[in-house]
């Protein structure tokens, strides 16, 4: 089954798991996925998951997340006909994150100090961090007195 049909079969039983399911399918099916998730892919997981209360009083008790965490795998579920045992594995991971941190998605940037490092989902994991290795390469340079070193 194409996503496609997933989510239009989805959107008439259940709004706001179709959102949740479509946007974490498109993050795990990216070709280049980044580590985290958008902020608006953590979102939809978050608004399905109120939606079925399972935030209980809001808070981030042990409970409260478990109960999130358990929620999450309804998500995983739908998600079952679209994606391949890996996918499913690691959609499963992100949505535990998601879980246990509402906020649980890529920052838009990395400060250090004189240099600005932004992560692009272009790239891949490895290809990430050793940007982001450099970045604390230059802040090391910077924090030293040499000048800012550019790239």
């Amino acid at each position: 089954m194409r996503k496609e049909e997933l989510i239009k079969q989805l959107k008439e039983r259940a709004p706001l798991l179709a959102n949740a399911v479509s946007h974490m399918v498109t993050y795990v099916q990216d070709r280049y996925p980044s580590t985290f998730p958008s902020k608006e892919q953590t979102e939809a997981v978050n608004n399905y998951l109120r939606s079925v209360h399972a935030d209980g009083d809001g808070s981030t008790s042990e409970r409260n997340c478990e109960h999130r965490r358990i929620a999450s795998q309804n998500i995983t579920i739908a998600a079952i006909r679209v994606l391949d045992s890996q996918q499913l594995d690691r959609l499963q991971n992100v949505l535990d994150h998601i879980a246990y941190d509402k906020e649980y998605y890529m920052p838009l940037t990395f400060s250090f100090g004189c240099t600005i490092y932004k992560p692009s989902s272009k790239l891949t994991d490895d290809e990430n961090k050793l940007e982001l290795l450099y970045s604390a390469f230059v802040r090391t340079a910077c924090i030293s007195g040499r000048k800012q070193i550019r790239y």
